[in-house]
């Protein structure tokens, strides 16, 4: 190879490694706009009412019901999930100490004390509380993911990614609008969670959530249609036990309906 090549390539060379200490400085600050924006999306809940559609199992064997999710700014939140045409088959309350399911077909209700994820124990495949998911739709994502931990990564396609610290460990992929379109779980440990988050056009909240994990349990949600704060009635929050229906611990629902 003739020396001049050889010096050109040299040359070339240097400067590709003398580049990253540029980028990796544009790349701080791309990270640290994104977070900024991130936690810009932390917001109060009004109260909120949403029609959803929710599709859980494992892949290739999902079943799908609707769903109302609902609550007031507090801690409580509130779903009803119907199968079939307008057919109730369990009403849902929780707050960040109790939990309780009432299925009115069936004239049982399962009760739960703790915080420990119930929404897994009556085999709803999410690695979320009922709080957590209703932040999550109403676009309040700080509440939900959480902070962040070490350093940021620039990836190819605008989206940085940040490792986080406890609530939902793993990372998320944010993009330049402060979204949140990916939390993946932290690979040791744990059952390999990865959730995709897509957003809406109009009002820029999410529209739809898919999970899925190593097992191959998924849960896609959907959210159909929001009630806005003006138009919302204060409706109950209140869950009660019918009289006559047989109460059993939560952990019995999954053994007989699953």
């Amino acid at each position: 190879m003739p020396k001049n090549i050889i010096c050109l390539v040299l040359t070339l060379l240097l400067l590709i490694s003398c580049a990253p200490q540029k980028k990796t400085t544009l790349a701080i600050v791309d990270a640290e706009t994104t977070w900024s924006k991130y936690l810009d999306r932390r917001a109060t809940l009004d109260p909120y009412r949403m029609q959803l559609s929710i599709r859980l199992g494992l892949r290739g064997d999902t079943r799908r019901v609707t769903a109302i999710v609902w609550g007031h700014n507090t801690e409580t939140v509130r779903l009803d999930v119907m199968a079939g045409v307008g057919a109730t088959v369990a009403q849902i309350y929780a707050d960040p100490e109790n939990f309780l399911v009432v299925a009115p077909m069936d004239n049982k209700a399962y009760t739960h004390h703790g915080t420990n994820k119930p929404l897994l124990k009556i085999g709803v495949p999410l690695p979320l509380n009922l709080k957590n998911l209703a932040d999550l739709l109403c676009g309040n994502l700080p509440a939900v993911f959480g902070q962040r931990s070490g350093d940021a990564q620039l990836k190819k396609d605008s989206l940085v990614t940040f490792n986080l610290l406890g609530r939902l460990p793993g990372s998320i992929d944010v993009d330049g609008l402060g979204h949140v379109v990916r939390w993946e779980e932290k690979p040791h440990g744990g059952n390999g969670w990865i959730m995709d988050i897509a957003y809406g056009e109009e009002d820029d909240l999410p529209s739809k959530i898919s999970l899925e994990n190593r097992s191959g349990q998924r849960a896609i949600v959907v959210v159909r249609s929001r009630e806005s704060a003006q138009d919302l009635p204060l409706t109950p929050m209140k869950l009660t036990i019918p009289q006559g229906f047989k109460v059993l611990p939560l952990a019995k629902y999954a053994a007989e309906n699953i």
